[in-house]
């Protein structure tokens, strides 16, 4: 994602702190020369709060961050809405939501980057949950901050 701030960001499903498997969210910051300096802004533990985001992040108006998880908090592995902020020049992780799964919630949230509104809230989908058992067919939803 190029940010209004010039910089990139994304996401990486792997790497990071947790023995490598947990992922990172990064930012890539011109250098002036052509070149690009890496910073990783947070790296997932693996199972205590979600792992492999394998999508962009999303900024909203005050600079957070959100994005989605492919798995979750165990015991379950049915991925996460995370909020990444800054307070004294660190990034702190948040998990919004973890997702159930199916019949009442959806699971593998890891098509498309969330969207968020002029409002602030964000919304997604997932590949799978929701209703049609046995593993449903995924749901759109809504986080209101």
């Amino acid at each position: 994602m190029l940010a209004s701030d010039g910089d990139l960001y994304g996401t990486t499903s792997n790497g990071g702190t947790a023995d490598g498997e947990g992922g990172t969210v990064f930012r890539l910051t011109p250098n002036g020369d052509g070149t690009w300096t890496e910073s990783v802004l947070y790296s997932f533990s693996q199972f205590d709060d979600g792992f492999e985001p394998v999508t962009v992040p999303t900024m909203d108006a005050l600079g957070n961050f959100y994005g989605t998880t492919l798995c979750g908090v165990e015991p379950n592995c049915n991925g996460t809405i995370y909020k990444l902020t800054q307070s004294n020049g660190q990034w702190h992780e948040t998990i919004v939501h973890a997702f159930q799964g199916a019949p009442n919630d959806g699971a593998s949230p890891f098509f498309a980057p969330v969207i968020i509104d002029s409002a602030g809230n964000v919304y997604g989908t997932t590949a799978q949950g929701g209703m049609y058992l046995p593993v449903g067919g995924g749901v759109v939803w809504e986080y209101i901050p």
